[in-house]
Protein backbone atom coordinates (compact mmCIF):
# COMPACT_ATOMS: atom_id res chain seq x y z
CA UNK A 1 0.00 0.00 0.00
CA UNK A 2 1.34 3.40 -0.55
CA UNK A 3 1.46 6.01 2.01
CA UNK A 4 -1.56 7.88 0.81
CA UNK A 5 -3.37 4.24 1.90
CA UNK A 6 -1.91 5.25 5.30
CA UNK A 7 -2.93 8.48 5.71
CA UNK A 8 -6.31 6.83 4.94
CA UNK A 9 -5.75 4.65 7.85
CA UNK A 10 -4.75 7.55 10.38
CA UNK A 11 -8.05 9.41 8.85
CA UNK A 12 -10.01 6.46 9.80
CA UNK A 13 -8.61 6.07 13.05
CA UNK A 14 -9.25 9.59 13.81
CA UNK A 15 -13.51 8.82 13.56
CA UNK A 16 -12.95 5.75 15.41
CA UNK A 17 -11.46 7.55 18.25
CA UNK A 18 -14.30 8.76 20.74
CA UNK A 19 -12.45 11.88 21.40
CA UNK A 20 -11.65 13.00 17.50
CA UNK A 21 -12.12 16.26 16.71
CA UNK A 22 -13.07 15.21 12.74
CA UNK A 23 -16.21 13.18 13.67
CA UNK A 24 -17.51 16.29 15.81
CA UNK A 25 -21.10 15.87 17.16
CA UNK A 26 -21.71 13.11 14.81
CA UNK A 27 -19.83 10.78 17.37
CA UNK A 28 -22.85 9.99 19.70
CA UNK A 29 -25.13 9.84 16.98
CA UNK A 30 -26.78 6.20 16.99
CA UNK A 31 -27.35 4.47 13.93
CA UNK A 32 -30.71 4.06 13.08
CA UNK A 33 -32.21 0.81 13.07
CA UNK A 34 -33.60 0.98 9.35
CA UNK A 35 -29.97 1.09 8.62
CA UNK A 36 -28.96 -1.52 10.62
CA UNK A 37 -31.73 -3.42 8.91
CA UNK A 38 -30.47 -2.92 6.04
CA UNK A 39 -27.11 -3.71 6.77
CA UNK A 40 -28.14 -6.85 8.27
CA UNK A 41 -30.25 -7.93 5.30
CA UNK A 42 -28.16 -6.81 2.22
CA UNK A 43 -24.58 -6.46 3.63
CA UNK A 44 -23.91 -9.85 6.27
CA UNK A 45 -23.59 -7.03 9.29
CA UNK A 46 -24.11 -9.94 11.25
CA UNK A 47 -20.51 -11.56 9.49
CA UNK A 48 -19.10 -8.36 10.70
CA UNK A 49 -20.39 -8.80 13.96
CA UNK A 50 -18.79 -11.77 14.37
CA UNK A 51 -15.59 -11.50 12.75
CA UNK A 52 -15.24 -8.22 15.43
CA UNK A 53 -16.62 -10.41 18.54
CA UNK A 54 -14.19 -12.99 17.68
CA UNK A 55 -11.09 -10.95 17.17
CA UNK A 56 -9.69 -9.60 20.58
CA UNK A 57 -6.51 -9.43 18.79
CA UNK A 58 -4.57 -10.61 15.31
CA UNK A 59 -4.06 -14.44 16.73
CA UNK A 60 -8.05 -15.03 17.76
CA UNK A 61 -8.97 -13.16 13.93
CA UNK A 62 -6.38 -15.80 12.59
CA UNK A 63 -8.11 -18.35 14.22
CA UNK A 64 -11.59 -17.50 13.31
CA UNK A 65 -11.10 -17.53 9.79
CA UNK A 66 -8.62 -20.64 9.90
CA UNK A 67 -11.74 -22.40 11.06
CA UNK A 68 -13.84 -20.66 8.38
CA UNK A 69 -11.02 -21.50 5.29
CA UNK A 70 -14.00 -23.43 3.37
CA UNK A 71 -15.58 -19.56 3.23
CA UNK A 72 -12.48 -17.21 3.72
CA UNK A 73 -9.24 -17.42 1.74
CA UNK A 74 -6.07 -15.10 3.20
CA UNK A 75 -5.07 -12.81 0.36
CA UNK A 76 -1.88 -11.11 2.21
CA UNK A 77 -0.93 -9.15 5.35
CA UNK A 78 1.20 -6.38 5.22
CA UNK A 79 2.72 -3.62 7.57
CA UNK A 80 1.37 -0.18 7.42
CA UNK A 81 3.31 1.73 9.64
CA UNK A 82 2.25 1.19 12.87
CA UNK A 83 -0.55 -1.21 11.73
CA UNK A 84 -0.61 -4.70 10.08
CA UNK A 85 -3.60 -5.70 8.06
CA UNK A 86 -5.09 -8.92 6.61
CA UNK A 87 -7.52 -9.09 3.83
CA UNK A 88 -9.70 -11.88 2.96
CA UNK A 89 -11.73 -12.91 0.49
CA UNK A 90 -14.89 -14.10 0.47
CA UNK A 91 -15.11 -17.41 -1.45
CA UNK A 92 -18.69 -16.67 -2.88
CA UNK A 93 -18.28 -14.28 -5.54
CA UNK A 94 -22.39 -13.64 -6.02
CA UNK A 95 -22.82 -12.50 -2.76
CA UNK A 96 -22.91 -8.19 -2.11
CA UNK A 97 -19.57 -8.36 0.34
CA UNK A 98 -16.25 -9.93 -1.92
CA UNK A 99 -13.82 -9.46 1.14
CA UNK A 100 -12.53 -8.33 4.14
CA UNK A 101 -9.66 -5.42 5.50
CA UNK A 102 -9.09 -6.47 9.49
CA UNK A 103 -6.57 -3.54 10.38
CA UNK A 104 -5.03 -3.74 13.53
CA UNK A 105 -2.59 -1.80 15.77
CA UNK A 106 0.85 -3.28 15.89
CA UNK A 107 1.75 -6.73 14.88
CA UNK A 108 -0.60 -8.53 17.46
CA UNK A 109 -2.53 -6.03 18.89
CA UNK A 110 -6.39 -5.29 19.28
CA UNK A 111 -8.71 -5.05 15.95
CA UNK A 112 -9.25 -1.33 15.15
CA UNK A 113 -11.40 -1.56 12.03
CA UNK A 114 -12.80 -3.91 9.51
CA UNK A 115 -13.65 -3.03 5.77
CA UNK A 116 -16.49 -5.12 3.82
CA UNK A 117 -15.59 -5.12 0.41
CA UNK A 118 -18.91 -4.43 -1.86
CA UNK A 119 -19.01 -6.67 -4.93
CA UNK A 120 -18.67 -4.03 -8.24
CA UNK A 121 -20.15 -6.45 -10.14
CA UNK A 122 -23.19 -6.67 -8.21
CA UNK A 123 -26.09 -3.86 -9.50
CA UNK A 124 -27.97 -4.07 -6.22
CA UNK A 125 -25.22 -4.30 -3.76
CA UNK A 126 -24.02 -0.96 -5.49
CA UNK A 127 -27.49 0.90 -5.46
CA UNK A 128 -27.94 -0.43 -1.83
CA UNK A 129 -24.70 1.23 -0.85
CA UNK A 130 -25.88 4.55 -2.56
CA UNK A 131 -28.92 4.34 -0.79
CA UNK A 132 -26.66 4.09 2.58
CA UNK A 133 -24.46 7.00 1.51
CA UNK A 134 -27.60 9.06 1.18
CA UNK A 135 -28.61 8.67 4.76
CA UNK A 136 -25.04 9.68 6.36
CA UNK A 137 -25.01 12.05 9.22
CA UNK A 138 -21.41 13.37 7.77
CA UNK A 139 -18.70 12.96 5.45
CA UNK A 140 -15.10 13.76 5.53
CA UNK A 141 -12.67 13.79 2.31
CA UNK A 142 -9.51 11.70 2.66
CA UNK A 143 -5.92 12.07 0.89
CA UNK A 144 -6.19 9.32 -1.57
CA UNK A 145 -9.47 11.21 -2.89
CA UNK A 146 -11.86 8.90 -1.34
CA UNK A 147 -14.96 10.25 0.94
CA UNK A 148 -15.92 8.78 4.57
CA UNK A 149 -19.89 8.57 5.14
CA UNK A 150 -20.62 8.10 8.97
CA UNK A 151 -23.58 6.45 9.17
CA UNK A 152 -23.58 6.27 12.95
CA UNK A 153 -22.78 4.25 16.58
CA UNK A 154 -23.24 0.51 16.79
CA UNK A 155 -23.63 -1.10 20.33
CA UNK A 156 -21.15 -3.45 20.50
CA UNK A 157 -21.12 -4.51 23.93
CA UNK A 158 -20.65 -2.86 27.01
CA UNK A 159 -17.24 -2.68 26.79
CA UNK A 160 -17.01 -1.60 22.77
CA UNK A 161 -19.07 0.53 20.16
CA UNK A 162 -18.78 0.39 16.57
CA UNK A 163 -18.60 3.30 14.32
CA UNK A 164 -19.90 2.77 10.98
CA UNK A 165 -19.04 4.35 8.13
CA UNK A 166 -18.92 3.61 4.23
CA UNK A 167 -15.74 4.20 1.92
CA UNK A 168 -16.56 5.69 -1.45
CA UNK A 169 -13.22 5.89 -3.89
CA UNK A 170 -13.45 5.63 -7.85
CA UNK A 171 -10.80 3.75 -9.68
CA UNK A 172 -10.72 3.43 -13.41
CA UNK A 173 -13.29 0.92 -13.75
CA UNK A 174 -15.93 2.79 -11.56
CA UNK A 175 -17.18 3.27 -7.87
CA UNK A 176 -15.34 1.32 -4.94
CA UNK A 177 -17.42 0.59 -1.95
CA UNK A 178 -16.08 -0.69 1.31
CA UNK A 179 -17.98 -0.27 4.88
CA UNK A 180 -16.53 0.13 7.73
CA UNK A 181 -16.62 -1.04 11.26
CA UNK A 182 -14.55 0.72 13.27
CA UNK A 183 -14.33 -0.83 17.01
CA UNK A 184 -13.95 1.70 19.97
CA UNK A 185 -13.40 1.38 23.30
CA UNK A 186 -16.27 3.20 25.53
Amino acid sequence: MSHRAFLVVVLCSALVTPRSGLAGSVDTKPIPKATVDELQQRFLMSEVLAIVKASHDRASSQAYFRARSERFNLVGTQRQGPMTIDGYSVLDLTLPIIGYSLWYDDTNGPLVIVYASVNPLEAAALNKVSGLIAKSFDSVSTPDGSRLYFLGIYDLDSARIIKIMVRKGDTSLGPDYAIGYGVSGR
